[in-house]
């Protein structure tokens, strides 16, 4: 393990997880949004 490719293969390894981490934060944001915007209609549902 000492040639001189591994530190470009841990770092594509950690950008890859990295990007990973990216997109569960979107995904989760993407939900809170989705739930934000169905609670909003629902109280206009409500209030109408």
């Amino acid at each position: 393990m000492s040639g001189s490719n591994d530190p470009f293969d841990e770092k594509d390894l950690v950008s890859s997880q990295g990007w990973r981490a990216v997109l569960l934060e979107i995904e989760a944001l993407m939900l809170g949004i989705a739930m934000a915007l169905g609670l909003i209609a629902l109280l206009r549902e409500l209030l109408d």
